[in-house]
């Protein structure tokens, strides 16, 4: 009986996740929540609070309201903001009236305080708060997720409308293709308006953060390199991390400063000064423009003109973050970073298209996991997946630069070998490479193997009739008893 109840309630809240995931807007998710949480432990009462820059303002209130029990959470919200450095948990008793619990909700990266939950449980029996504190913490993050979410898409809609006022200064940049071409635009752009000689930007790498990129302009044009941020901090003793304000400091004082600033400069000034101003993406401190400069060099600097042009920068390289994300969603397959059909059709067209002028065989190959739905079964959704995200990870490991690998769906891959050289040994070579690919798996007590059906260009000409013939070779795989290779004859 225990069993059932506990998968009963964990049933009843992943059902609550989902509403809260299907809301129409934060609000609504929030009071989803709330409702859930009163259901569950019927507390006396239940509320969520934003904060924000204005101060804390009240996103829904479940239960029990009077003015006394107003004035005690006016009370205590000022005294949960200033505990916020700490990472402070309050619980504050009411006497007859109960415990009042609040718990924070923070952004998972940064840790910063985005609202709280406040809940007033009446009955204090110390099994029922412990196992409703847990609750409300595991849930305290999708929470927060949601309240950052919209955070973003309303700061996003507020760099819209500042976008439409500044389109005529930032064309060239929204239409660069790359973010090379970006910063070397922008950095024509910093010595034209804001008459400068030397300038940097300071950029996180898009995919990987422990990677920082420098992009020189003016009299540091040539500095164009990427460093590792855990490499700089064994050698300088300082990581180099990006802050959320316009500071000035001296050159010295920078970990990087003769990696980088000597590159292009040599010898300078033991008193140059610098000033960065951050750039930002999705509400995050991602880089930052340093000027480079004299005392009082920077002096008549229009402020407003050099707020307007970094942020130009910021939504220019955000735009060409999103567009890559996108083009990159579109044809790759999100859970293992593969090519998906899509992706695969289009590198395919252009692979035959060289195959045929250089006269050159394919190899097409179509991989399907014997026994995979014992592992959803038996082990779960999540391990099926890790399984593919593993699968695909060896498929890629073990082919050569110029192949392609990709997921169709499923458990369903394609491997295609380019400049493929057709031999006796062919059969064996492609069960050597599965037999490679395979014990690279992991051992889940199932046995787990891969079948293949195999097609060639160029008796089969482009991806529809490639995928079909090794469809059928992978059918008579899987009716022979699976584990085997068909469509590839054995000489």
């Amino acid at each position: 009986m225990p069993m059932a109840k506990a998968a009963h309630k964990a049933e009843w809240s992943w059902d609550l996740v989902r509403q809260i995931n299907e809301s129409a807007d934060l609000l609504e998710g929030l009071r989803e929540f709330l409702k859930g949480l009163c259901y569950r432990y019927s507390p006396k009462m239940a509320g969520i609070w934003l904060k924000e820059e204005e101060g804390w303002r009240e996103a829904d209130w479940q239960g029990e309201r009077n003015p006394e029990l107003e004035g005690v959470v006016q009370g205590l919200l000022p005294r949960f903001s200033a505990a916020d450095s700490e990472g402070a948990k309050l619980a504050v008793s009411l006497d007859e009236e109960g415990l009042l619990s609040a718990f924070p909700l923070r952004q998972r990266r940064t840790r910063f305080l985005l609202g709280t939950c406040l809940v007033l449980l009446s009955d204090q029996n110390p099994a029922e708060q412990a196992e409703m504190n847990r609750w409300v913490e595991h849930f305290s993050w999708l929470l927060a997720l949601h309240i950052e979410r919209e955070q973003e898409r309303k700061r996003y809609l507020r760099q819209q409308a500042s976008l439409n006022l500044l389109l005529g200064g930032s064309n060239i940049l929204n239409n660069v293709a790359n973010e090379a071409k970006l910063f070397s635009e922008a950095g024509e752009m910093a010595m034209g308006i804001l008459n400068v000689d030397k300038g940097l930007f300071i950029v996180e790498d898009a995919l990987d953060h422990d990677k920082i990129w420098f992009r020189g302009f003016g009299r540091l044009k040539d500095v164009d390199l990427s460093l590792d941020r855990v490499r700089v901090a064994q050698q300088k003793g300082r990581y180099c991390d990006f802050e959320g304000e316009s500071l000035e400091g001296e050159c010295r004082e920078c970990p990087y400063f003769d990696m980088v600033c000597r590159k292009g400069l040599g010898e300078m000034p033991e008193d140059m000064l610098f000033t960065k101003y951050p750039l930002f993406s999705n509400g995050a401190v991602i880089g930052e423009l340093r000027l480079l400069h004299q005392r009082n060099e920077l002096d008549g600097l229009d402020k407003d003109t050099l707020n307007t042009f970094v942020l130009q920068i910021s939504v220019a390289l955000e735009t060409l973050r999103h567009r890559s994300t996108l083009e990159r969603l579109a044809t790759h397959d999100p859970l293992t970073g593969l090519l998906n059909r899509t992706g695969l059709e289009e590198r395919l067209e252009a692979e035959c298209s060289r195959a045929a002028r250089a006269q050159e065989q394919l190899l097409f190959i179509v991989l399907d996991l014997d026994h995979f739905k014992q592992v959803n079964d038996t082990l779960g959704h999540p391990a099926g997946d890790q399984l593919l995200i593993k699968i695909g990870s060896a498929l890629a490991h073990h082919v050569r630069v110029h192949d392609l690998v990709a997921r169709l769906g499923g458990d369903e891959f394609v491997v295609v070998f380019a400049r493929w050289e057709e031999s006796q040994v062919s059969y064996d070579r492609v069960r050597a490479w599965l037999a490679e690919v395979e014990a690279s798996l992991p051992k889940l007590g199932i046995d787990l193997g891969l079948s293949a059906g195999v097609a060639r260009f160029p008796e089969n000409t482009d991806f529809r009739s490639l995928y079909q013939k090794a469809d059928e070779a992978l059918y008579q795989a899987k009716q022979q008893g699976r584990h085997r290779i068909c469509g590839l004859e054995r000489v």
